[in-house]
C-alpha cells in the first residue's frame, strides 16, 4: 500500500490535517481515519438527501409518498420528471391563484418558459408559452388554467412555436431591345398654310311654268294671282377659305431612351 497517497477519502484526509503529523506515517492510523471518513460522509450524504426528499422538485425514493399525499396514482415506468409534474401541480392548486402562480403552474405542467401580462384587455390576462424542446400539450394547459383562474378574469394563452423558412430565388433572363440612335429614322412632318383653291361646277336644268290665260276664271281682278316668271341666271358660288396653324414637337435625337 501507497501510504503517500493514503487514505483516499477527503474527510480522513481532512482529519489527518487537524492532528499530530506522526499519523502520517502511521498504517493503522490511516485505516482508522478512513473506515471513520467513510461513516462521516455517508452521514453527510443522507443528510443532503433528505433536503432533497423534502421537496417534490428533487425527490426520487421518496416519489411514492408524494404522490400518496397527493392522491396521484403512480407509474414506476415514468421518468423522474414526468412522475414530479402532477405532484407539483397539484400542491400549486392549493394555493390562492392569481396570474402569476398561473404562470408557474402553466411552466410545471409544459415544462417551457412563461411569461404572463396583465390587464392585456378588460379583466383579460395573457400568459405566453415561450419555445422550447419539451412535449407540451396545450389543450391540457389551457383545461388546467380554466380549471383554477379567478371566475371573473378571462386569459388569453399564446403558444409560441418557432417556424422555419427557406426562400430559393428563382432568377429569369429577360432581353431588352435597345434602338440604336440614327438606325430608325422618324418622318418629317413639317406644318404649314397652303392657298386653298376651289373648283364649282354648277349645273342648270329647264322647268316649265304653266300661266292662266285671263279671263278663263270669269272673276278677272277679284282674286289677282301672283306672277311668277322662270328664267335662266348665270350661276355663282362664294367660296370662303378659313385656316388655323398648328405647331408640331418633334423630340431630339437621343433625348429618350428606350
Amino acid at each position: 500500500m501507497d501510504l503517500e497517497n493514503f487514505p483516499t477519502r477527503e474527510t480522513a484526509k481532512d482529519m489527518l490535517s487537524m492532528i499530530s503529523p506522526i499519523y502520517d506515517r502511521s498504517y493503522v492510523g490511516k485505516w482508522i481515519f478512513q473506515v471513520m471518513a467513510a461513516s462521516m460522509e455517508l452521514a453527510r450524504e443522507t443528510v443532503e438527501d433528505m433536503k432533497n426528499q423534502a421537496f417534490p422538485e428533487t425527490a426520487t425514493w421518496s416519489l411514492p409518498w408524494w404522490e400518496e399525499r397527493y392522491g396521484i396514482t403512480g407509474n414506476e415506468g415514468k421518468s423522474l420528471e414526468e412522475r414530479r409534474r402532477p405532484i407539483v401541480q397539484k400542491r400549486n392548486t392549493k394555493r390562492p391563484m392569481n396570474p402569476y402562480r398561473i404562470a408557474a403552474l402553466v411552466a410545471e405542467i409544459s415544462g417551457r418558459e412563461v411569461e404572463i401580462y396583465e390587464n392585456v384587455a378588460p379583466h383579460t390576462y395573457e400568459v405566453i408559452i415561450r419555445p422550447g424542446s419539451s412535449n407540451a400539450d396545450l389543450a391540457a394547459v389551457a383545461e388546467e388554467i380554466y380549471k383554477v383562474k379567478q371566475s371573473q378574469k378571462h386569459v388569453r394563452i399564446v403558444f409560441e412555436t418557432p417556424v422555419r423558412l427557406q426562400v430559393r430565388p428563382a432568377g429569369m433572363n429577360f432581353s431588352f431591345r435597345h434602338i440604336i440612335a440614327g438606325t430608325r429614322p422618324d418622318v418629317n412632318r413639317p406644318g404649314a398654310l397652303q392657298p386653298l383653291e376651289v373648283d364649282v361646277a354648277p349645273q342648270a336644268t329647264g322647268q316649265a311654268f304653266t300661266y292662266p290665260t285671263p279671263g278663263e276664271e270669269k272673276r278677272a281682278g277679284t282674286y289677282p294671282d301672283v306672277s311668277t316668271i322662270g328664267e335662266m341666271t348665270a350661276p355663282g358660288v362664294n367660296a370662303r377659305i378659313t385656316g388655323e396653324s398648328a405647331g408640331i414637337v418633334y423630340k431630339i435625337c437621343g433625348a429618350t431612351r428606350l
